[in-house]
C-alpha cells in the first residue's frame, strides 16, 4: 500500500490525473466524487491519519488487482475543512499544502493491492473497513462509505477482496 501525493506522479497517476495501470490490468469500476479515510495505528483516537476525508472529493478506481484513489487538492476546501475544528493556523497550513501540491501538478493518492488486505468488515453494503499491516506490523485501516442506493462499489469490492484471499469478518 502506498499513500502520498507528488511522489505518485508518473508511477500511480499521470500528468492528466489518470491512474497508471499495470500490464494486463483493467479498471472494473470508476467512482467520481468519492472519499476515503486511511488510519495507521491502534484505535481511532491513537491512530495517525494518512489520508483524511475532507470536503474535497476524489475518484476511486477499482481495478481487477488494486484499489486506487486519486484526489486533486483544493486550497479553499482544505481551509474550510480544517479551519473550524483545528483553528486558523492549521487551516492556513493545509491550504498552503494544497496550493503547493496543485502548482507541482500533484494529487493525493492511495494505491492498495487487494492481496495486502488481511481481513475486512462490511455492513449491509453501507460501509467497509479494510484491515492490513505495514512492514513493521502496525495496523492500517482503510474505510469507505456507500454514498447512495445506486452506489454498489462495496459489493464489488467485497468480491474482489475475497478473490484475493482476504477474510471477511462478522
Amino acid at each position: 500500500m502506498r499513500v502520498g501525493n507528488i511522489g505518485g506522479l508518473g508511477s500511480v497517476y499521470d500528468h492528466n490525473g489518470n491512474p497508471i495501470l499495470h500490464e494486463n490490468e483493467d479498471i472494473v469500476r470508476e467512482i467520481s466524487e468519492d472519499n476515503i479515510l486511511v488510519l495507521k495505528g491502534e484505535g481511532r483516537l491513537r491512530s495517525k491519519t494518512l489520508l483524511d476525508t475532507t470536503k474535497e472529493r476524489g475518484t476511486l478506481y477499482l481495478t481487477d488487482r488494486r484499489l486506487i484513489f486519486l484526489r486533486r487538492p483544493d486550497e479553499w476546501k482544505k481551509f474550510y475543512t480544517y479551519g473550524n475544528p483545528f483553528g486558523m493556523d492549521v487551516a492556513f497550513s493545509e491550504a498552503s499544502y494544497a496550493r503547493e501540491l496543485e502548482k507541482a501538478g500533484g494529487m493525493e493518492y492511495l494505491e492498495l493491492d487487494y492481496g495486502e488486505v488481511k481481513s475486512f468488515k462490511s455492513k449491509k453494503a453501507k460501509w467497509a473497513d479494510l484491515h492490513l499491516q505495514d512492514r513493521d506490523g502496525i495496523p492500517i485501516r482503510v474505510m469507505l462509505d456507500r454514498r447512495d442506493r445506486k452506489d454498489d462499489k462495496l459489493v464489488l469490492l467485497e468480491e474482489l477482496l475475497i478473490r484475493a484471499g482476504a477474510q471477511k469478518l462478522s
